[in-house]
């Protein structure tokens, strides 16, 4: 089993920076993948998902010739985030704070931390849709 999608994807910048442009078979040697129909699903997923932009084709090994890609502006750029998991632990954490301080002196303070964690879950994920549908154009 190779790493996780950001270290198969880091595979395809190392690609993308030595070559004009790169398949799957490429990518399987790079990323260490053991199929070339997992890579080919990589590849198809990062397409999805703004990464990599199909640049054309070349002949393959059988009847259907290889995809070409290269990385889009997104995903030279993109690095892990937090999870949902993590990020709903953390808004989680900041309500209780704010809860066990109502009524108290520390509840500004509280309040002011839940709300400014809100503020950036929102331009995070506001962020992430608009990266995402600028590397799809």
């Amino acid at each position: 089993m190779p790493g996780s999608w950001f270290g198969i994807l880091e595979s395809a910048r190392v690609l993308s920076n030595t070559r004009p442009g790169f398949t799957a078979l490429d990518l399987k040697e790079a990323a260490r993948i053991p199929e070339l129909k997992e890579a080919s699903a990589w590849l198809s997923k990062f397409a999805k998902w703004g990464y990599v932009i199909k640049v054309g084709t070349q002949p393959g090994s059988g009847k259907k010739p290889f995809i070409v890609y290269n990385l889009s502006d997104y995903g030279k750029t993109v690095a892990p985030k937090s999870s949902h998991r993590e990020r709903l632990e953390q808004l989680i954490l900041a309500i209780d704070d704010y809860s066990q301080a109502r009524g108290k002196p520390a509840e500004a303070k509280a309040w002011k931390g839940l709300t400014e964690l809100a503020r950036e879950l929102k331009e995070g994920l506001k962020e992430e849709g608009q990266a995402r549908a600028k590397g799809r154009s």
